[in-house]
């Protein structure tokens, strides 16, 4: 009687030792598939913004269409450079036009051709003063059309402004640009 109560504690030993390795087992690879479940959820890392290559001047074509559309349905009286850039005196101002190598401080807010604001000096509260050198080529045009005190649209083609490239998650490549601008002082 002795032996068989010994031999069936073991035997209940034995079964609960394995049904714990087996949990132990279960429990790892539990554990190894959370691991991997995280690792495939992880977001991954950010790419950088995209660009699109376009023919340059397919792509002038185009930004000259889009604009001409957006002039005649907004029923702006707007006037063209050679370069492309239209834009709209509203109020003239006094004084001297800048130059390349002047700074300016401007108020301003950026649009795209359907309305989406990306940037506004207004919206800040306070003007912005840049080097006239430091900022895309459209505003190197554009800004010096007008004089200080000076109020006025700048629509700016995309070969002017950021070309094929992305800029932040609101302006996608190849877009034409649009201004408000108020330029308020020349040094």
């Amino acid at each position: 009687m002795k032996k068989i109560a010994v031999l069936l504690a073991a035997a209940v030993f034995f079964l609960v030792s394995c049904k714990q390795d087996a949990n132990k087992g279960e429990t790892t690879e539990n554990k190894t598939e959370q691991k991997q479940e995280a690792a495939n959820t992880q977001t991954p890392p950010t790419p950088p913004p995209p660009t699109q290559t376009v023919d340059p001047q397919e792509q002038a074509r185009v930004d000259a269409e889009l604009i001409k559309k957006f002039v005649a349905d907004n029923k702006l009286n707007a006037k063209s450079t050679e370069s492309g850039i239209y834009y709209v005196v509203e109020k003239e101002g006094k004084g001297k036009n800048p130059t390349l190598e002047s700074t300016v401080k401007v108020h301003y807010a950026g649009f795209l051709l359907n309305g989406t604001k990306f940037d506004s000096s207004y919206d800040r509260g306070e003007p912005t003063e840049f080097p006239l050198r430091g900022v895309v080529r459209g505003w190197q045009e554009g800004i010096p059309l007008f004089k200080p005190g000076g109020k006025g649209k700048i629509i700016i083609p995309s070969g002017l402004a950021y070309g094929p490239r992305q800029i932040g998650e609101v302006i996608p490549a190849n877009s034409v640009l649009v201004f408000d601008i108020e330029l308020l002082e020349v040094k």
